[in-house]
């Protein structure tokens, strides 16, 4: 039974080698026989094969994987899609048949969902298979297990800050070194798809052992991965914070880079970390309770609030003299939640007891709803027309995107602006959105502000000679 993980492993790095980055063709027969049999041997050994009219699926999976290796067509793509499907209906209707429709859709979906719910299921049997091979003291698993978890974590993090900062990335750029003849996106990519797929179909299987029983014990970090992961991530982010300071405050770059160069990239892997950062303190909470962890967890929060403060400094920088775009804007709005969140964060770790998720959801919801108050096109258009008037810079096609809120401003920049090209572009924009709101049928129901206002400056709108303009 331990032959059948390994050997699922070997199929997984398989598909990774045939099918990853590749045109769909004989790749994909060439997977799915040995992936078939695979699933057979797994099904009989467990004596999991309750009707064999449900192996009539095989035959279907077999066929549309053989025609890509002849054909080249929407239903090659389309076949992405419904050859797992079938994957899922063999399952069913081999090892749990039915025949009521309504059962049948039911149990398909449970069998896209509920597998997840086995993934502690199957990581205890992978490790009580490595344990039981390899003989090792309490203290030496106990590390085995914090550096599988630690490692990569501490390597995503630290892949993240070096690309996010230049600085800091030339002093550890040293250790990414052995990389340098390597695709990374590649190795990084068929990783990733190993694991996915070695997680997926393994949890799939033990939940096809007993699909009734979905519910599994909660496993947590025990206190020794715990403590190293706080450990080691709060002395990296001490270390980058110090450099952050330094370099983004106090415009220590060095001679190698401009400030200008430094300071507009990062701000997306920088959000991304203060998450991480944020689910780690809350894994934290899960293990036992100590005046160290405590402490690494405060530190934490002190050293995520001057990342975010890095983060939003750098897109301050980069949006000031590339413009203003909704993604833009999002990230401020998603790096103020982040500090919002970090308050009912320190409450937590002082007070176990305190309802932290509802407080996330709570503060997400306000935040949502608030932003809703505002018209987030017309805030972006009037910052990029202040800002055009300052450095006579504009992405004019960014903002005729079809939206009746900025037509005001549009206008405004229309009879304000001395550029023909500009002028030229809004009047077109505007005979286009003109037709469009004729097109609408007028309906008391489909009543709005902004689109009264906007018939109203689109009115202005005259066509003469064949030449569009603006009154």
């Amino acid at each position: 039974m331990k032959k059948l993980w390994i050997y699922l492993l070997v199929l997984c790095i398989l598909n990774s080698v045939l099918l990853f980055n590749n045109s769909l063709g004989i790749n994909v027969i060439i997977f799915t026989v040995p992936f078939l049999i695979y699933l057979l041997v797994y099904l009989k050994m467990n004596k999991l094969i309750t009707n064999k009219k449900g192996l009539l699926f095989l035959i279907p999976i077999l066929v549309l994987s053989g025609t890509s290796a002849f054909y080249s067509n929407v239903f090659t793509l389309l076949n992405v899609l419904v050859i797992p499907i079938l994957y899922i209906l063999f399952f069913v209707y081999t090892t749990s048949p039915t025949y009521n429709i309504i059962d049948l859709l039911k149990k398909t979906i449970l069998y896209i969902f509920l597998p997840l719910s086995k993934i502690g299921n199957l990581f205890i049997v992978v490790t009580n298979g490595i344990r039981d091979k390899i003989k090792l003291n309490d203290n030496t698993k106990k590390f085995l297990k914090a550096l599988l978890i630690v490692a990569p974590i501490t390597i995503l993090v630290l892949w993240l800050l070096t690309s996010a900062d230049m600085v800091f990335g030339n002093y550890f750029s040293n250790i990414f070194k052995i990389f340098d003849y390597i695709p990374k996106t590649n190795i990084i990519g068929r990783i990733t798809v190993i694991l996915i797929l070695f997680t997926y179909i393994g949890s799939t299987l033990i939940y096809s052992m007993n699909p009734e029983k979905t519910e599994t014990k909660r496993k947590n970090l025990d206190y020794y991965t715990i403590r190293l992961l706080l450990t080691v991530l709060n002395i990296i982010y001490i270390l980058f914070d110090i450099i952050q300071i330094r370099s983004l405050l106090l415009h220590h770059v060095g001679n190698t880079i401009t400030y200008a160069e430094y300071a507009r990239q990062g701000f997306f892997q920088l959000m991304f970390i203060s998450v991480i950062n944020l689910i780690i303190i809350l894994l934290s909470k899960s293990t036992k309770e100590t005046k160290y962890n405590k402490t690494m967890s405060i530190s934490m929060i002190f050293l995520t609030l001057i990342i975010i403060v890095s983060s939003f400094i750098r897109m301050y920088l980069y949006e000031s003299t590339y413009g203003y775009t909704i993604l833009r804007l999002g990230v401020y709005i998603i790096l103020i939640t982040e500090v919002l969140l970090l308050i009912p964060t320190i409450i937590y770790i002082f007070n176990p007891k305190f309802k932290i998720l509802r407080s996330y959801l709570y503060i997400t919801i306000f935040v949502y709803t608030f932003i809703n108050l505002f018209s987030i096109e017309k805030i972006i258009t009037e910052n990029n027309i202040k800002r055009y008037f300052i450095k006579n810079d504009i992405d004019i096609e960014y903002l005729e995107n079809y939206n009746y809120d900025n037509i005001p401003q549009l206008y405004e920049l229309f009879r304000q602006s001395d550029d023909e090209k500009i002028k030229g572009s809004i009047a077109v924009y505007f005979y286009h959105m003109k037709d469009t709101l004729e097109i609408d049928n007028d309906n008391i129901f489909e009543y709005s502000y902004s689109k009264e206002q906007a018939k109203k400056i689109l009115d202005k709108v005259k066509v003469k000679e064949d030449k569009i303009y603006l009154k």
